[in-house]
């Protein structure tokens, strides 16, 4: 066998070993098939002082609700909440079927999604919610549009875990990746209009503990990471 043969058959058979190797590392499991997410059923109409407020005017269009990114999000549930004392919380939860990396299906979040909107961002910060389970980590941000001030709290989970950082995020990606499990992932934020974020925030922090006293396993599993 010729010098030239036998380098064009060592290079097939590394073209082969390369095909073989990114194909067994190609993810092929849904999470989302093995613990399926209904945000309509997570989440209920009334829980604990709260009850959804149908008359409220509807809060400023996320930009989940866009026809062109509606389509990135498998489900999106926006809805507003009123207790007795008359503090309304808004609600917003975007959920994704696929967190890989490069398939335009990310959650977006609202330092992006706000602005797209016209809002400007004028503070944000971290924040833990200490949790029955343990610190659940936030994300704060204050938007403003005119005289619309707007105190926000979220945070993002990947297969159902909170995520404390984008680093975090990506590490996690990489590692599901290479075990071979497509995570889902969402984020959940609330928000209310008030000109004392320091007020709002701890309004936020009574609906999510109250939603977490109140939510079912699956519902614990799915927002908090509970038992994922």
């Amino acid at each position: 066998m010729s010098t030239r043969t036998l380098r064009h058959a060592a290079l097939l058979a590394l073209m082969l070993l390369t095909a073989a190797t990114a194909r067994s590392l190609t993810p092929t499991e849904f999470s989302a098939r093995l613990h399926p997410v209904a945000l309509e059923q997570l989440v209920p109409v009334e829980f604990g002082p709260w009850s959804e407020d149908r008359l409220a005017q509807p809060a400023v269009a996320p930009s989940e609700q866009d026809a062109s990114i509606a389509r990135v999000y498998s489900q999106v549930l926006s809805r507003t909440y009123r207790n007795a004392r008359g503090v309304r919380i808004m609600l917003s939860i975007a959920y994704s079927d696929d967190q890989r990396d490069r398939t335009g299906k990310q959650v977006h979040k609202p330092e992006v999604c706000y602005p797209a909107q016209g809002f400007a961002i004028v503070a944000h910060s971290r924040a833990s919610l200490e949790l029955p389970y343990g610190a659940l980590p936030l994300r704060r941000l204050v938007a403003v549009q005119g005289e619309r001030i707007e105190p926000v709290s979220y945070w993002i989970t990947l297969g159902g875990k909170p995520q404390y950082s984008g680093m975090a995020l990506k590490l996690a990606q990489v590692r599901t990746g290479l075990a071979g499990r497509i995570e889902d992932g969402l984020i959940f934020r609330v928000s209310s209009v008030d000109a004392d974020s320091t007020e709002a925030y701890q309004q936020q922090a009574t609906f999510i503990t109250d939603l977490f006293n109140t939510a079912s396993p699956l519902a614990r599993r799915t927002f908090f990471g509970v038992g994922a």
